[in-house]
């Protein structure tokens, strides 16, 4: 019973030719924006893949800067347990150190200028 709907709907169609130019026509537009819109996804999702690439990282060198910092930071305590260290250099002077590895501080605030 499909097929004769189907096979009587191409009779009309072929009866009618300005009908089937606006099929024809139809058909074209919806294939022609069915691969525009395709596009568009593809290309939206590699610029979010990139933008999301890009984020990542950046965010992994300020992870690993702080880890640096941290690692530094544990040095210096380590080195200031040390009891030579500390009666070689006065206290205020490895404190100061100590305080500069482990804290991230402006030069500008460091110096008390206000500029």
């Amino acid at each position: 019973m499909k097929k004769y709907i189907l096979l009587n709907a191409i009779r009309n169609l072929r009866a009618k030719p300005a009908l089937l130019r606006k099929v024809k026509i139809l058909a074209l537009v919806g294939v022609a924006s069915f691969v525009l819109i395709g596009g568009l996804l593809i290309w939206a999702a590699v610029a979010a893949f990139n933008s999301f690439s890009a984020k990542a990282v950046t965010f992994a060198q300020t992870n690993r800067i702080s880890e640096i910092q941290t690692i530094s930071c544990w040095n210096q305590a380590q080195s200031l347990m040390n009891s030579t260290s500390l009666l070689q250099k006065p206290l205020a002077d490895s404190w100061s150190e100590l305080k500069n590895a482990c804290f991230k501080q402006n030069p500008a605030t460091q110096e008390g200028s206000s500029t």
